[in-house]
């Protein structure tokens, strides 16, 4: 399976081996995604996405970060984990989106690069270059 995002347009999924589209559903990020178990969005407007891969059902979406910029979702552990504008990092589950944590990496830089995981490290490039790693502690989900 291939998936397709785009900015103010459509997410698809399409057959890597015939090209033919799977399903397609509005949608806008500029940030990106993440495929585990789920395929893991963050859209344009802030909210947290987590999709069946082969359907394209949301499985649940969270609004609670609305206009704090999100950086493409990492999974880390059982975890997503997304960075923002406002320079923090956030943890959700996996299984229902519920915030697990949430930490301030430095002094409000804003976090507008991929995160990188090295699992359980998560990686920040802050906007003002400052390399931070944090380490996931452990949650329940």
């Amino acid at each position: 399976m291939v998936y397709v995002l785009t900015y103010q347009g459509e997410l698809a999924a399409m057959q890597l081996e015939t090209g033919q589209t799977r399903w397609t559903r509005p949608f806008s990020s500029y940030s990106g995604w993440v495929l585990g178990q789920n395929l893991f969005i963050s859209d344009s407007d802030g909210g947290l996405w987590a999709l069946n891969p082969l359907t394209g059902q949301v499985l649940w979406h969270n609004q609670i970060l609305q206009n704090r910029g999100l950086t493409a979702p990492v999974i880390s552990g059982n975890s997503i984990v997304v960075g923002d504008k406002e320079g923090y990092l956030h943890w959700f589950s996996m299984i229902d989106g519920h915030p697990l944590a949430r930490v301030l990496v430095h002094d409000g830089a804003s976090i507008t690069a991929a995160l990188s995981v090295a699992d359980p490290i998560v990686c920040v490039l802050t906007q003002q270059g400052k390399l931070l790693a944090w380490m996931r502690a452990t949650m329940s989900t």
